[in-house]
């Protein structure tokens, strides 16, 4: 994966030169993924029009990025206009009348997205002409999840996503959690392969993805904050290798962040939402038994394994692990026994995620 960036100003008379660049860009690595240029300056061009026009009404800077996701490919637009909500751009103003231009952008792509940013916003597209039985939302899932690992997105930005609404005392308790896990990961002499700090972002762009689905499931705003925490800390100084019992470095985990005093001087409230993360990590056990396990344990396995599950990245992420543990197997063999296992099968239920595998059942532990 690869990802190109570069910033301009835009203005009516550099449009062209903004649509140029990206498809010079996409000449370098398009012969592999086979994505029609003419729909990537189509749907870039329709951004770039609606920011001049909606956002900064004039003009101003913007940063486009192209992004190679090996299988699919990305293109993102980010300005310095205040913050807007896309919910309610249709509402705001009739698409006949100038509005957004919302239907060709959507036609042009297989999967989009519009998020505020906290000093400005982001517009991204999506391409993947391999994957294109597949949902809008299982390729916005993986679109904006590579992105995230190749931009590496703030844990903050991607924590108000999954729950816009902060209450002081959890955006303290973030705060220190962020600090502990990425302290640590540069004061270590080697980080372990996998289970480093772009997992934890990769869980936590799917634990964003999940809460967003309608009608599933009913979450309190606790329960959503214990799940961003869960994302950030659950493998918390995992050494890598092999557990010694099944649990082991759950358990580790576990314990360090109860040293970590991360609810000090804060609302109680903070140690209650701790309390509830810490059992999200706990589920993460190979020994856990999922069966009984409460539906909060569930989506955070969910969110554990999803990333994994996307063919592509999910074999990379198979030889990560392997490294640490020190399996020398044939890397898609490895893949295929872990998208078999019953841990996955029981887990990976929301359409979005399970629709990039076809179940089977053969069960594998990998700590």
């Amino acid at each position: 994966m690869k990802l190109y960036e570069h910033q301009f100003y835009l203005d009516v008379r550099s449009m062209a030169d903004v649509r140029a660049w990206a498809r010079s860009c996409l000449a370098e690595f398009n012969s592999r993924i086979g994505v029609d240029p003419d729909r990537v300056e189509i749907a870039l061009g329709e951004i770039l029009q609606n920011i001049l026009r909606h956002a900064y009404q004039g003009e101003g800077e913007v940063v486009v990025r192209v992004s190679d996701l090996v299988e699919g490919v990305g293109v993102s637009v980010l300005d310095h206009a205040a913050p807007s909500d896309s919910k309610k751009w249709v509402n705001e103003k009739e698409l006949s009348a100038g509005g957004m231009g919302l239907p060709l952008i959507s036609n042009s792509v297989d999967a989009f997205s519009f998020r505020p940013l906290f000093n400005g916003n982001r517009a991204s597209v999506y391409f993947f002409p391999t994957y294109q039985d597949l949902s809008s939302k299982s390729l916005l899932w993986a679109g904006e999840l590579l992105d995230a690992r190749l931009a590496k997105d703030s844990f903050q930005q991607w924590a108000i996503w999954a729950e816009p609404s902060h209450e002081p005392w959890f955006v303290e308790l973030l705060k220190r959690a962020i600090q502990l896990v990425e302290m640590h990961e540069n004061q270590c002499q080697k980080a372990p392969k996998y289970h480093n700090v772009d997992h934890f972002r990769d869980v936590l762009v799917t634990v964003a993805h999940l809460v967003e689905q309608p009608g599933r499931f009913s979450l309190t705003k606790h329960e959503r904050y214990a799940l961003i925490l869960a994302a950030i800390l659950h493998d918390y100084a995992h050494p890598g290798g092999i557990a010694k019992y099944c649990g082991e470095f759950e358990d580790r985990t576990i314990a360090l962040i109860g040293e970590a005093g991360l609810t000090a001087e804060l609302d109680s409230r903070a140690s209650d939402v701790l309390t509830m993360t810490l059992s999200l990590v706990e589920a993460t056990s190979p020994s856990f038994d999922l069966s009984g396990c409460a539906m909060l344990q569930l989506l955070f396995n969910e969110a554990d394994l999803a990333p994994s599950l996307i063919p592509w990245f999910g074999v990379d992420q198979a030889r990560s692990i392997q490294l640490e543990i020190g399996d020398t197997s044939e890397v898609c063999s490895f893949h295929e026994k872990f998208i078999a296992s019953e841990r996955v099968r029981r887990v990976a239920v929301t359409n979005f995620v399970s629709s990039w595998i076809q179940p089977k059942v053969i069960d594998i532990n990998v700590e």
